[in-house]
């Protein structure tokens, strides 16, 4: 086929011919398409183009002008320069939320993950051949009726450098609607941080119905063989299980991250949200995090929470004094009274007083509740009436040993034992130093007697065949 058959679908006196006979009816629109080599849309538009000009149109209308939309290329520029510095480390969506709050600026998420790819270029990551999919698990209906809690140490500071300091984020998340009702931040994940967590939830939301945690040695003893029990069958064995049974709540344990994939999700998305959010509010310590978590936590439950399937709260309204709260959620650690109605704890030692019914205390079992900032009570259940009293007790150190100094020599007698030992030690290294030296050249001789006995015997070997060939 010539040159000039093969691009006849593109000479505009050729498809001016096909759209007049169109136009008259002796073709069909699909024949006209196949001519032409386009869609029946742009035969369509060629023809509505030909009636109205007279003329046949290639190109969009709107080829070589501007769009409406388009952003004056000072915004632009301003947005880029933005996106590569204030907000460099923020996700698409996040950015474009901060770029409306606090710059002035409207744009879509597409136009910002496309600005970051072009500033930053991902890394192309292929699939995990081994990452097992799970099915998902039905949410609760209701509010309150199971929570889901967890830590996850990070560095929510985006702290430099190789081994940055790390704290942990702990939070409650409600399975129902995806809301975040308690979260703090501390040091380490400990139980004292999920007492005073589970203590913010009863008192904000009332006593929900259960709790979903891991296995962890906070929430259950090691090798304990249960997988969730209600809180009249569990044994108290943690101070997690003891608040939860004193409450009635119902105790679930999972044996993966995954079955507790609400809060694991959660964390994934904080963890790509909070730390720049931190960062650029000038958090620098665990307070100043703490401070801003009311705030984060507020915007993150407008964003991501849900309705739940039934209206109405199963949360149990919590009626008692918030006093009692406070210390139930505090550490408790039980003792045994002496016949002097004295028992230890950590290094104090605690005496009872102003109990006239001595008798009734002595060997009895007392429980120490120990709060976070270091006050101590002693609580006691009368075995008479089955109620708890709080005791008054005196407070003493127990008699620690007497201090033992060290020794310090004088300067004198320290830098002449100092010398004798460098001296002992140039000694012991020079005479290593000579032994290895003739254990070196006594290897070398003796590989060079192998070597010249080998020569000799390949020597002999060519000497003989060489007579054997004279002969």
């Amino acid at each position: 086929m010539s040159k000039s058959l093969k691009n006849l679908h593109k000479d505009p006196s050729f498809i001016t011919r096909v759209l007049m006979a169109l136009d008259v009816g002796d073709i069909t629109a699909k024949e006209a398409a196949m001519k032409m080599q386009c869609s029946l849309a742009t035969v369509y538009n060629r023809l509505r183009t030909f009636a109205s000009s007279g003329k046949v149109q290639f190109k969009h209308g709107n080829t070589g002008h501007s769009p409406v939309n388009k952003m004056p290329a000072e915004d632009l520029a301003r947005l880029k320069s933005l996106l590569a510095t204030k907000y460099a480390d923020f996700n698409p969506q996040q950015a474009v939320g901060y770029l409306k709050q606090d710059e002035g600026i409207s744009v879509s998420r597409e136009k910002v993950r496309r600005l970051m790819h072009e500033i930053n270029p991902p890394e192309k990551k292929g699939k995990n051949p081994h990452e097992r999919l799970h099915k998902p698990r039905r949410r609760r209906a209701r509010f309150g009726e199971l929570i889901q809690l967890d830590g996850s140490p990070h560095n929510w500071l985006m702290l430099p450098g190789p081994d940055p300091y790390t704290f942990c984020l702990t939070i409650f998340i409600d399975d129902a609607t995806s809301r975040i009702t308690a979260a703090q931040f501390s040091a380490t994940e400990s139980s004292e941080t999920y007492l005073a967590l589970l203590e913010l939830h009863v008192r904000k939301y009332g006593i929900p119905q259960a709790f979903y945690s891991d296995r962890h040695s906070i929430f259950l003893p090691p090798n304990s063989p249960s997988k969730h029990m209600s809180a009249k069958q569990e044994v108290a064995a943690t101070q997690y299980q003891r608040v939860c049974a004193a409450l009635g709540i119902e105790c679930i344990y999972a044996y993966s991250p995954a079955a507790k994939g609400r809060v694991e999700r959660a964390f994934r998305t904080l963890q790509g949200r909070w730390p720049q959010e931190l960062k650029l509010k000038g958090a620098k310590s665990i307070e100043d995090a703490n401070k801003l978590l009311p705030d984060l936590v507020k915007a993150f439950n407008e964003e991501f929470s849900i309705r739940p399937y039934e209206e109405g709260d199963a949360h149990v309204p919590f009626t008692d004094d918030n006093e009692n709260l406070h210390r139930l959620c505090a550490h408790w650690s039980q003792r045994k009274l002496s016949s002097r109605m004295t028992c230890q704890y950590k290094d104090q030692l605690l005496q009872v007083t102003g109990m006239a019914e001595t008798w009734a205390l002595k060997h009895a079992e007392v429980s120490i509740v120990e709060y976070p900032n270091g006050k101590l009570e002693m609580i006691w259940r009368d075995p008479r009436d089955r109620k708890l009293k709080l005791l008054s007790f005196q407070l003493s150190h127990r008699q620690q040993t007497e201090p033992v100094e060290k020794y310090v020599t004088a300067k004198e007698v320290d830098n002449e034992w100092k010398e004798r030992m460098k001296k002992a030690e140039r000694s012991r290294r020079s005479m290593w130093l000579t032994k290895r030296e003739l254990q070196a050249e006594q290897a070398l001789r003796r590989r060079e007697e192998e070597v010249r006995s080998k020569e000799s015997l390949v020597q002999a070997d060519l000497d003989s065949k060489e007579k054997s060939e004279a002969k």
